[in-house]
């Protein structure tokens, strides 16, 4: 979800995204998500509040080649009609994956790419930071990114695979892994 500051402080969910997002899967296609994901038995439904109209999330196990669950699921999902965007990252102190399955565009690259139509940014003005599986998708774009040093290596590799594929390899900035103060995870990484 995009949430906006109002005047007074408060944050409220931004209704235009909410609205873009949320005409992507009509009831009956949810029902039918819904009914072949929950007949995919290594897959465990997350907690209700981590559930949405626009969101269906589950755990996995953490020693599954997500590529090719990605790669299965996609295709699965495609075969009845089903446009969807299905995201895998893992959760190493949890020990477990994770999979998010939403409407083919709501991801984080498009709601940056809305976030910058809306207020008029270029990309060119925009700064992605990212470590994980499920930002994969802005950090393999054009717009600029920093991929920070805590990254597992698997995430490094495939963002510079994707950046590259996708011919935009001078977007992705890999954070090193320096002494302090900016040994290069999180913030630190960004101010490299």
């Amino acid at each position: 979800m995009l949430y906006q500051r109002e005047e007074e402080g408060r944050f409220r969910e931004m209704l235009q995204w909410k609205r873009y997002i949320s005409s992507s899967w009509t009831e009956e296609e949810l029902e039918q998500l819904n009914m072949t994901l929950d007949r995919i038995p290594y897959l465990q439904p997350q907690s209700a509040e981590n559930q949405s109209p626009s969101k269906r999330s589950y755990f996995l196990p953490m020693d599954m080649n997500l590529p090719r669950v990605r790669e299965g699921l996609t295709r699965c999902l495609g075969q009845i009609g089903i446009a969807a965007n299905v995201i895998l990252s893992r959760d190493e102190l949890q020990k477990t994956a994770l999979l998010d399955v939403l409407p083919e565009y709501a991801s984080k690259l498009h709601a940056i790419q809305f976030l910058q139509n809306f207020l008029d940014i270029s990309p060119a003005s925009t700064l992605f930071a990212g470590d994980s599986g499920n930002d994969m998708e802005v950090l393999a774009s054009h717009i600029p990114s920093v991929c920070v040093a805590n990254a597992s290596p698997e995430v490094k590799e495939e963002a510079l695979r994707l950046s590259a594929e996708n011919g935009c390899p001078q977007s992705l900035y890999l954070a090193k892994e320096y002494g302090p103060p900016l040994g290069g995870n999180y913030s630190a990484g960004v101010l490299q």
